[in-house]
């Protein structure tokens, strides 16, 4: 399992990443995490996340997830 954080602030193109934790050289700033879970895969962190904030759009990241889809 890993553990999962999305990032408060929005990309340029306005989708809040999820990052793997241990896995991510891209981290955002400490402040700037919300912990979303240790969760078996990033398409249950994304999942996951998308049920705590429907309302934001929501990527994985590109450096330490394969659900980066952008």
């Amino acid at each position: 399992m890993a553990k999962y954080t999305i990032n408060k602030n929005p990309q340029l193109t306005g989708e809040h990443e999820v990052h793997d934790e241990v896995q991510c050289s891209h981290l955002p700033l400490l402040e700037n995490r919300i912990f979303i879970g240790y969760l078996e895969t990033c398409r249950a962190a994304i999942l996951a996340a998308k049920g705590k904030w429907p309302t934001n759009s929501i990527d994985g990241c590109a450096y330490c997830t394969l659900c980066h889809s952008r």
